[in-house]
């Protein structure tokens, strides 16, 4: 993918309800194809939206600790989201998306990786999530919906990418 990505991270593992939710969900806006989702293609630039649900995997102890401790969970289910092209309306496309799925399932984004100073003073509730691969390292920024909507409505709203 060449635009920007993050996940909606879910506490639980889809059941087939769960699945059956966002199979309609994604029936509204979405294609399927060889098992993935992609937004068609998409009208203003935004390209296409690769939305892929998949079991959380992570063999790091220090990421699961720096997860739970600000999430108070390790995820089980995270929903990937990936923009095909790194352009404004992809951004935007993304991060509507994945504040529309974190609402849904009651999630957090994962923006995979660290935002600027200035998202982090917004309302809501925004994390450093690290891990041992390289404790030294920036780490990556975790956020709730309540924290994902007022980011977008900031003037320098951006995606990780």
């Amino acid at each position: 993918m060449a635009g920007p990505a993050a996940s909606v991270l879910l506490p639980d593992v889809l059941t087939a309800d769960g699945t059956a939710r966002l199979r309609r969900w994604l029936e509204g806006s979405f294609r399927s194809e060889g098992g993935d989702w992609w937004t068609p293609i998409a009208a203003a630039g935004a390209g296409m939206l690769l939305v892929e649900p998949e079991g959380y995997e992570s063999d790091d102890f220090a990421e699961a600790e720096s997860l739970i401790g600000a999430i108070g969970y390790l995820p089980a289910t995270e929903i990937v989201l990936a923009a095909s092209v790194n352009r404004p309306e992809s951004h935007r496309l993304l991060g509507e998306t994945a504040l529309e799925l974190a609402v849904f399932f009651d999630g957090f984004v994962d923006f995979d990786g660290l935002l600027p100073p200035a998202a982090r003073t917004l309302p809501g509730r925004c994390f450093l999530v690290t891990a041992t691969e390289d404790p030294d390292g920036p780490g990556w920024h975790v956020g709730d919906p309540e924290f994902l909507r007022a980011w977008l409505r900031h003037p320098g709203f951006r995606m990780v990418k």
